[in-house]
C-alpha cells in the first residue's frame, strides 16, 4: 500500500540492431549519450530533493 500518490511511466520502442550500453538508470546506443543522460537524471533527482519533492534516500 502506498502512503502517498505515485506515478508510473511505461515506455516502449522498436527493436534495435545496434549493441546497447546499459547504465544504472537507462540504456543507449552510445556510451557518451548514456553518461550524459544519467548525469541529467541525477541532476533532476538532486533538484527534487532540494524542492522537498523526493526523499534524500532516493539518491
Amino acid at each position: 500500500m502506498a502512503l502517498t500518490d505515485t506515478q508510473f511511466l511505461l515506455g516502449s520502442a522498436v527493436p534495435r540492431t545496434q549493441d546497447l550500453s546499459l547504465g544504472y538508470y537507462s540504456l543507449d546506443t552510445l556510451r557518451e549519450a548514456l553518461q550524459d543522460g544519467e548525469a541529467h537524471i541525477q541532476a533532476i533527482c538532486k533538484r527534487l530533493v532540494v524542492e522537498g519533492r523526493l526523499s534524500p534516500r532516493s539518491l
